[in-house]
C-alpha cells in the first residue's frame, strides 16, 4: 500500500482505559517509532481514550480531556519530543454529541496549550496538533468563526459519509481521519483533493 500517514489510537480498550505507562508505553512507542523509521511515513498518535479522561454517554468514543489529562500529553511529548514524523490527535470524537460547542473547543484549547509549553520547555519544533469537532467528530464549523489561536493546529474531520458542509472551510487546515459508507466516493475525493 505505501502509506504515507498512518492514524494511530492510544487506549483502544475504551471500556477499560489504558494509561501511558509502562508496558504498553513500550510496545506502543516501539510501533509509532518503527512506522517512522520509513521517512515517507507521517503518524498521527491520538490520545483515544485515557483514565484521566470523562466519557459522555455509553458511547466507547466520547473520552474528552480535562486537565487530568495534561501529564498524559506532557508523557507523549516528552516520548516523542524528537519525532518530526509524529503529529498529536488529541482525542477521538470527544463527547459523541453530548458536549457544546463552546466546551469543546475550550478542553481542545488547553490540550493543544499544554502540548505547545511542553514542547516550548524541552526547545523542540512545535508538532502538528489535530483537535476535533463535534457530533462524533461530523462537524468542525464551529471552529471556522473562531480558530485556535496556537500554531500548526489541523482541525479533524470522521465521517459516513461526511457531508461536503462539514469539512470545506476555506479558512482552516482539515484532514480527514475517518470515513465509510460512500455512496458517491469519486466527488467525495474530489472534494478531497
Amino acid at each position: 500500500w505505501k502509506p504515507t500517514f498512518v492514524r494511530v489510537s492510544l487506549g483502544m480498550n475504551s471500556y477499560t482505559p489504558s494509561s501511558w505507562s509502562g508496558t504498553y508505553k513500550t510496545s506502543m512507542t516501539n510501533t509509532i517509532n518503527a512506522l517512522g523509521a520509513n521517512l515517507l511515513i507521517y503518524v498521527l498518535v491520538t490520545l483515544r481514550s485515557d483514565a484521566s479522561m470523562t466519557n459522555y454517554g455509553s458511547d466507547d468514543a466520547t473520552y474528552v480531556p480535562t486537565t487530568a489529562t495534561d501529564s498524559v500529553y506532557t508523557a507523549l511529548v516528552d516520548t516523542f519530543a524528537s519525532s518530526k514524523f509524529v503529529m498529536f490527535g488529541v482525542s477521538n470524537e470527544p463527547g459523541g454529541n453530548s458536549v457544546s460547542n463552546a466546551s469543546l473547543r475550550s478542553a481542545m484549547d488547553h490540550a493543544v496549550g499544554v502540548i505547545r509549553a511542553e514542547e516550548d520547555k524541552l526547545g523542540v519544533p512545535h508538532h502538528v496538533v489535530s483537535v476535533q469537532g463535534n457530533n462524533w467528530t461530523s462537524d468542525i464549523s464551529f471552529y471556522a468563526s473562531s480558530p485556535l489561536a496556537q500554531d500548526n493546529v489541523v482541525y479533524e474531520v470522521h465521517g459516513y459519509p461526511p457531508p461536503a458542509s462539514s469539512y470545506t472551510y476555506s479558512n482552516l487546515p482539515v484532514i480527514l481521519g475517518e470515513y465509510g459508507n460512500l455512496t458517491n466516493s469519486s466527488a467525495f475525493f474530489a472534494d478531497l483533493e
